[in-house]
């Protein structure tokens, strides 16, 4: 819408919060802001804290130049019609809006069908497009790890007519369930800065007070069916995810399987190769053993050789040594005792 409208960027730019009771839209208000500019405080009895429509103007940072409208609750019992009206009323001011749509799982971790009723209510009541945002707001630590996320966005986009833009999930804030009157604030978590930043990113809508029609209740039977229908998807959906849940165990065993089997056959080739090896080297150590014993048999023959060798020379040079001897001595006595040493 404000691309076809030239004048839309002239508007008022309208943060426009629109949620049930004790859904916090005090407290974010009090946050976007910085300060404290609106009661806030826990809805005990289902009627909502915030008593009427009031423009807060931003004064300074990102958002500086917005105004923020913190509306009350549409799901108000006590006050139902003049919620619708005062809704009804901001959205005929003629202004560009980012609309937000405040939430919590504080009932059983799941959206309430009076919250999606509140949002069909504001988006037919609407009759040119526009788009939203959405926050879930106080989610627990354990709601954060455990929340079935399908389950949520299952409800989110199949209830409303239009889908959010945008949907932001923000921390359960102690402080703000302890105080009255409170800025969100947490050491590990800038609500403030997460909180403009997803504002920033929502787009302006360019609404014309002849394009709002009154805002409507939904009845107790519709919010009947309504509970009923999203019992129906809740329990669809559980189905879903057991189906989904047993398929990925049969595949995590199959490959739990698949994989034992590689590492048994891989074991025992491994058994097998290290077998092969270990009798290929009993081969070569028997092979080298029985060269080295054959080396020594014939380093000892060849010994035993050259000892009889050496003996027979001596034995040789002994023998023509006598010989000699005698032959001198035969001469000796032959020529009249001339003696020859």
């Amino acid at each position: 819408t404000m691309e076809n409208d030239p004048n839309a960027r002239d508007r008022k730019a309208i943060i426009l919060l629109i949620g049930n009771p004790g859904t916090g839209k005090s407290s974010l208000t009090n946050t976007i802001t910085g300060k404290i500019v609106t009661e806030s405080n826990i809805s005990h009895d289902g009627c909502g804290v915030t008593r009427e429509k009031i423009p807060i103007a931003i004064e300074e940072g990102a958002l500086k130049g917005h105004d923020i409208v913190d509306t009350p609750g549409l799901d108000d019992f006590k006050k139902r019609e003049i919620a619708a009206k005062q809704i009804e009323q901001a959205l005929k001011s003629n202004c560009k809006y980012k609309i937000i749509f405040i939430m919590d799982l504080c009932r059983a971790g799941r959206i309430q069908p009076s919250d999606l009723s509140t949002i069909d209510a504001v988006i037919k009541a609407v009759k040119t497009p526009f788009k939203y945002g959405i926050i879930i707001n106080k989610v627990t630590e354990n709601q954060f790890k455990y929340i079935d996320r399908p389950k949520i966005l299952a409800a989110l986009n199949t209830y409303p007519s239009k889908r959010p833009e945008k949907i932001l999930m923000l921390p359960k804030c102690k402080k703000a369930f302890e105080e009255k009157n409170v800025l969100l604030t947490n050491d590990l978590y800038d609500f403030r800065g997460v909180l403009i930043s997803f504002i920033q990113g929502l787009s302006y809508n360019a609404i014309d007070s002849k394009d709002v029609s009154q805002v409507k209740g939904v009845s107790s039977k519709a919010l009947k069916e309504l509970e009923d229908k999203l019992a129906k998807m809740y329990a669809e959906q559980k189905k879903k995810n057991s189906d989904h849940e047993k398929r990925l165990k049969e595949v995590v065993d199959k490959a739990e399987k698949k994989n034992k089997e590689n590492i048994e056959r891989l074991r025992k080739e491994y058994a097998k190769k290290s077998e092969d090896q270990n009798q290929q080297l009993i081969a070569t150590l028997e092979k080298a053993k029985l060269d080295y014993q054959l080396r020594i048999s014939e380093l000892k023959y060849q010994d035993n050789q050259a000892q009889r060798a050496h003996e027979a020379r001596e034995a040789e040079a002994e023998r023509r040594h006598r010989e000699r001897m005698q032959q001198i001595q035969n001469e000796n006595d032959d020529g009249g005792g001339c003696v020859v040493s």
